[in-house]
């Protein structure tokens, strides 16, 4: 009987062990499912916190990047991203950006992102993914909201209550985040100021040489007259 115990004992760790393994295997699938993107350019030092609490996490080129990431970039540093479905953000120096969202379905012919600007500055190269049921593509500040499907915009924050979003390729659409719900359409190379609390400002043209300003301290192929910068394959 002592046998047959040790044989149930031992049956009894083999399945604990088993559910274990496929518990840490599941746990894998689950963070590579979570993967979104790798950092594909980098001038300085950045860092990412992530969801698992590992914060000030070094990022380096080809680093991956996760759904719910916060990442961050040092003073006089430069950080790009490419995303799963191609699309690229580029992040100016001491800036801040969480990946709330980011699922990309190409069987499913779906996106749906949500970015989170809490500071400094990022241009978007969002892919059009043309033919796609849903492209949803969205950037938060702490004062506005910007819709888009497949278009070229900055966005960086004047200070904790005012954010300013140029169009650069096609249209793009900016509410208050959580004020007047009147939504203004940016045309290419035009230009507005979300203020807490407020509606958009009515849209201006922007000169060539506020463009070439609100470019200064990103990368040089970030430059305005740049469709993409973004010349690899097609795998990320």
């Amino acid at each position: 009987m002592a046998e047959v115990r040790g044989k149930k004992g031992w049956g009894a760790i083999g399945l604990t062990i088993c559910l274990l393994a496929w518990g840490l295997a599941g746990g894998h699938e689950l963070a590579r499912a979570d993967e979104v993107g790798k950092v594909v350019k980098l001038d300085g030092r950045a860092w990412s916190d992530r969801i698992t609490g590992q914060r000030n996490f070094p990022l380096g080129i080809q680093s991956k990047i996760f759904m719910r990431d916060k990442i961050r970039t040092d003073r006089n540093s430069r950080l790009r991203i490419r995303f799963a479905d191609r699309s690229l953000i580029s992040m100016a120096p001491d800036s801040s950006l969480n990946i709330d969202r980011y699922v990309y379905d190409p069987r499913g012919r779906a996106r749906d992102s949500v970015l989170r600007l809490l500071g400094g500055k990022i241009k978007a190269y969002v892919n059009d993914l043309t033919g796609y049921r849903s492209r949803r593509f969205r950037v938060e500040t702490p004062t506005a909201v910007l819709g888009v499907r497949g278009t070229i915009f900055l966005v960086w924050l004047v200070d904790i209550d005012t954010t300013g979003i140029c169009a650069l390729e096609k249209e793009v659409g900016v509410r208050n985040v959580d004020g007047p719900p009147r939504e203004v359409i940016l045309k290419p190379r035009w230009f507005t100021r979300v203020r807490r609390g407020q509606a958009p400002d009515p849209p201006e043209p922007v000169p060539r040489e506020i463009l070439e300003k609100i470019h200064d301290n990103l990368f040089p192929d970030d430059d305005w007259r740049t469709s993409s910068p973004w010349s690899g394959g097609s795998s990320y």
